[in-house]
């Protein structure tokens, strides 16, 4: 039994173990600032100071066959006004590797105001992406290998902020993205799994609505995602919105539409 305090956290939003050595790991906020620190020796393998907008805002991921073994994102608020995504992998831990971090900017600012979520999904051989969306109405799908922005490629304009993103595998080489903000528009991600994927395909297949009438100020604050056939062609996405009513959308990621089937 194990207890070590740390003081300065005012937030803990993670606690895992990295691989190879269980070094027990915590993560989460001191103020304005996000760090990931060794519990058992007070080690802090990584900080950014978020800039007091992005508090909320954080990803993990820890996934065997994901490019990343132990990763986190982080929202940051810059002192020109724009917001980044600070991306964090942290390896093995003790005595290995360092923890690498680069922010997903690419050649251009990622978004002009707050981020309010963002996803991660693998492309192979080392290749990845990141989803983000944005409270400047945006959402954008950036192409990671090396630890280096390839190309970010902006989604159409909603007519609200996006409060939320989320991404599923259909098959090898597809993937579902989700972006909901005043709606919900769903997109097929194509990529070839067989070699390195530094080119994305992306079409959107259809655009889902609440049923009923909707107040000025309603938005779609969470969406999940999930293939639901063998052949990796129907997907099922699940919105919730600001009044408490949730919807589900089932639809062939061949279609143009997608039809609500239940609330």
């Amino acid at each position: 039994l194990l207890s070590v305090p740390i003081a300065s956290f005012t937030g803990l939003a993670h606690v895992w173990t990295l691989p190879g050595n269980n070094a027990v790991v915590v993560a989460g906020y001191y103020g304005n600032v996000f760090s990931v620190v060794d519990f058992s020796t007070g080690y802090e393998f990584w900080s950014v100071d978020t800039g007091g907008r992005q508090r909320s805002i954080d990803v993990f991921s820890k996934c065997e066959n994901f490019p990343l073994r132990s990763a986190i994102c982080v929202c940051e608020s810059l002192q020109d006004g724009c917001n980044e995504v600070r991306l964090c992998d942290f390896g093995s831990g003790r005595n290995c590797e360092p923890a690498k971090s680069i922010r997903c900017n690419g050649v251009a600012s990622l978004h002009g105001e707050s981020i309010f979520d963002v996803c991660l999904f693998s492309l192979g051989y080392g290749a990845f992406a990141l989803v983000s969306g944005s409270e400047d109405c945006s959402a954008k799908i950036s192409v990671i290998h090396e630890w280096r922005v390839l190309h970010t490629i902006a989604l159409p304009l909603q007519a609200s902020g996006i409060r939320a993103v989320c991404s599923c595998s259909l098959r090898p080489g597809l993937m579902l993205v989700a972006v909901a903000g005043k709606e919900a528009a769903f997109y097929s991600v194509h990529h070839d799994s067989s070699q390195m994927a530094s080119e994305i395909s992306v079409k959107r297949i259809g655009v889902g609505n609440p049923p009923g009438k909707q107040s000025i100020d309603q938005r779609l604050n969470a969406v999940v995602a999930c293939s639901v056939s063998t052949d990796g062609d129907e997907a099922i996405v699940v919105t919730g919105d600001s009044s408490g009513r949730c919807v589900l959308y089932r639809f062939n990621c061949d279609s143009e539409t997608a039809r609500p089937q239940a609330t």
